[in-house]
């Protein structure tokens, strides 16, 4: 598969090549707003996973019909409206299903607070490089790997219980500055 990529890539022009880079660029800045967009229909990280997976098969197969001058993520979002439904219509043996109208509607919500959602994830990454090094680094580790608080504590060589109230502190303290930043833009 990586050699047919290559070859692909081998034949595209210098106009396609930005047109590509470009597009990569946008993508990239916009996963994770992106995966909590689907997150948001399906309510399992799981599988929001998967579905974003297949939405950026789906995006990198039309990639040519996007137009550069104009923002990638609400095209990207309705690819991955679509790939919802899709996986709706093979899930349909769930116990828990949303009707395809919630969908719809989480869908349209979503993305009319989309600038909105942006503007706080701005302001989250923000406050989380105003951080300590130390809060950073236990924050990476309790929330970027695949291991429990507990496991996370001790490899810091801290308790369970001292890790959680750390941990407490500090999105205390990111949720306070995140509201501060959007009231200082509004």
């Amino acid at each position: 598969m990586a050699e047919g990529i290559r070859r692909a890539d081998a034949d595209q022009t210098p106009m396609n090549n930005e047109h590509r880079d470009e597009f990569m660029r946008q993508l990239i800045r916009h996963e994770r707003l992106l995966h909590s967009f689907i997150f948001s229909m399906v309510l399992d990280w799981r599988i929001a996973e998967e579905i974003l997976q297949e939405t950026y098969l789906r995006l990198l197969e039309c990639i040519s019909e996007w137009d550069p001058t104009k923002d990638l993520y609400p095209w990207a979002c309705r690819f991955a409206h679509f790939q919802v439904l899709s996986y709706r219509s093979r899930a349909r043996r769930d116990k828990i299903q949303f009707t395809d109208s919630f969908v719809d509607c989480v869908s349209q919500m979503h993305e009319t607070r989309t600038d909105h959602l942006k503007l706080r994830m701005e302001a989250l990454e923000h406050c989380v490089e105003r951080l300590p090094d130390q809060h950073q680094q236990l924050l990476k580790v309790a929330y970027h790997s695949d291991r429990s608080i507990d496991e996370a504590a001790r490899s810091l060589g801290r308790t369970a219980v001292a890790t959680y109230q750390s941990l407490t502190r500090i999105r205390r303290s990111l949720k306070q500055c995140v509201e501060k930043a959007i009231r200082s833009l509004e």
